[in-house]
């Protein structure tokens, strides 16, 4: 999927930009933000950078009956912060070659290291463009719906190496994700 690269005058209103994205991007897209977004974040990306969690090596078989992979191992490895984890996966992961997620899941298991459900503060308090963690709680919009989506509950912070199947997830599909592309940072919805 290619990542939607709005200018700075169309992301001023998160509202906005949903509402005119085509619907059939509405289950999940990819935002590369404009240069003076990324700007606004950087106290936020350097103490991010410092911040310490403990990975997991999970291993994915193809499971295409339910949500199209299963992790049939996991290890937990040594805290480490975001920036020893980003240089160590940079050297052990290849960029993945999967264009489909057909094409991903004809060509797994895969290993991929990931931290998940993350609790940091992403964005400093003075960010009032795109600042997710003012949107309130994604299950609002489900509970409006009547919707029950299993063991999501909040918004959450993921960092991982590449090859993480994000866009396999449930709560993916199910609430709507954003994914903010830069170089390996973490993504969150």
């Amino acid at each position: 999927m290619e990542p939607i690269c709005p200018t700075w005058e169309d992301f001023q209103s998160f509202n906005g930009f949903v509402k005119h994205t085509p619907k059939i991007l509405l289950s999940f897209f990819f935002v590369n933000p404009p240069q003076e977004w990324k700007k606004l974040m950087t106290n936020s990306s350097e103490a991010l950078q410092r911040f310490t969690f403990t990975p997991r090596t999970v291993t994915l078989q193809p499971n295409r009956e339910h949500s199209g992979f299963q992790v049939m191992t996991a290890r937990h490895l040594s805290h480490e912060t975001v920036s020893e984890f980003r240089e160590r996966c940079a050297k052990q992961y290849d960029t993945p070659i999967f264009k489909t997620c057909q094409e991903f899941l004809e060509n797994s298991p895969c290993k991929a290291e990931m931290g998940v459900d993350l609790r940091f503060k992403l964005y400093p308090p003075s960010l009032k463009v795109w600042n997710l963690e003012c949107l309130g709680d994604p299950m609002s919009n489900a509970q409006k719906q009547e919707r029950n989506i299993p063991g999501v509950t909040s918004p959450f912070l993921t960092i991982a190496s590449s090859g993480a199947p994000f866009a396999l997830r449930t709560e993916k599909h199910n609430l709507g994700s954003i994914y903010y592309l830069h170089e390996g940072e973490p993504r969150e919805w």
